[in-house]
């Protein structure tokens, strides 16, 4: 069972230091984050979820970006990273 966090609407670089400090008190917790409410998220923010995925797996610890936005999406998308770098599905998708 994991702790389910939902992440903020808007990831910028002042969001991206919350979001550091909360994986870090959940370290060596299986959670998920809940994506569906963010409209814009930026390069570091990013780059803590990408930081974060790679941390819980080295430490073969369940972590997920769950119902990513289509804001969540574009942003993936604009910065090159594959949904399974963030934690999220094998493919984020925008909806059809």
């Amino acid at each position: 069972m994991s702790d389910t966090f939902k992440l903020a609407s808007r990831l910028d670089s002042a969001a991206a230091h919350n979001l550091a400090e909360m994986l870090n008190e959940n370290r060596n917790k299986a959670i998920t984050l809940d994506a569906s409410e963010v409209s814009h998220c930026g390069a570091l923010a990013a780059q803590v979820l990408v930081a974060a995925c790679r941390q819980w797996r080295s430490e073969e610890v369940a972590f997920s970006v769950e119902n990513p936005s289509s804001g969540m999406i574009e942003c993936s998308r604009l910065l090159g990273i594959a949904g399974p770098d963030l934690g999220a599905a094998e493919t984020m998708e925008a909806p059809q």
